[in-house]
């Protein structure tokens, strides 16, 4: 019939486009109209030493998401069809148990579940042993602190060890620092140590201080009628005091260099320093200062 071939022509253009159309709506596609996509549900279990936080997933080798090491995602807005799932980011420690890539097929409206099981074994690890040995004179107060890769790890003694454990194999950059200005180490500081399986790497780090105080040693003499019977007090520029018995002697250690002022208190009234008092010393370090204070005492 003449009408029916007029409209042939139409027929065969609409049976051309349609299959391009839904060539183009890749899986996943945001355009993809509701209800003719699906639902997908990545479950993880791992179980073992060292395990990671997370991984990643491909879906196709597109389109990475991450997902926790112990746990679900889920992914909406998939084409029906079959897609690779695949398990990424794994460390060198893990293995999945079971097929990786796992082809999944989604069905329209509803939920398909992946499910990857991950086994890890414990890290190979060693150990770092750090130890200070410090000699010479005026020691560093309040010790040192210890750095690896440049990270902080904490205080040290100034003769003492501390291990530093479950250290991946490898070279590692060990730093002593926080060095009072008067000491220094000997040898290479920082130095690379390397770590091994199983091991303990030692480190010593040798530490020579120089003296940079003096010292004051006060003698006190008492003579006279009636003496003073509870003693004096020996104070240094107001900030460090000792007591001493009315003949005795006292020392002040690790005095800083320069100017000084030694009094001699507590002195009944009856009683009176025959000589300067208070008195001025110059300290130099690595000297000792010999300061005396001879007390004589009357009847009243």
């Amino acid at each position: 019939m003449p009408g029916s071939h007029g409209r042939q022509p139409y027929r065969s253009f609409v049976a051309l486009i349609a299959p391009l159309a839904l060539s183009a709506c890749a899986p996943g596609a945001p355009s993809s109209p509701e209800g003719t996509t699906g639902t997908v549900r990545i479950e993880v279990s791992t179980n073992g030493d060292d395990m990671p936080e997370s991984y990643q997933v491909l879906i196709d080798d597109t389109g990475a998401r991450s997902v926790p090491s112990n746990g679900e995602v889920s992914v909406q807005g998939i084409l029906p069809g079959t897609h690779d799932f695949e398990l990424t980011s794994i460390p060198f420690n893990c293995a999945v148990d079971g097929p990786n890539p796992q082809g999944i097929l989604v069905l329209e409206a509803s939920t398909s579940d992946v499910v990857f099981a991950v086994a890890c074994e414990a890290l190979p690890l060693g150990d770092l042993s750090v130890s200070t040995v410090t000699t010479g004179e005026d020691l560093d107060p309040d010790g040192y602190a210890v750095s690896i890769d440049g990270a902080d790890q904490g205080d040290i003694g100034i003769n003492d060890t501390r291990i530093f454990s479950r250290l991946t194999p490898g070279d590692y950059e060990v730093e002593l620092t926080d060095l009072a200005a008067n000491c220094s180490t000997q040898g290479e500081n920082p130095r690379t140590l390397p770590v091994f399986d199983e091991q303990t790497t030692p480190a010593t780090f040798a530490v020579v201080c120089a003296v940079i105080t003096g010292s004051i040693e006060v003698t006190v003499s008492t003579s006279g009628l009636v003496q003073d019977q509870d003693g004096y007090t020996v104070d240094l520029d107001g900030v460090s005091t000792q007591d001493v018995e009315p003949d005795d002697r006292v020392t002040f250690t690790t005095v800083a260099e320069g100017p000084h002022t030694v009094t001699l208190g507590g002195i009944a009234p009856n009683c009176a320093v025959e000589e300067d008092n208070p008195v001025e010393i110059d300290v130099t370090a690595g000297a000792t200062y010999e300061v005396e204070f001879d007390v004589m005492c009357s009847l009243f």
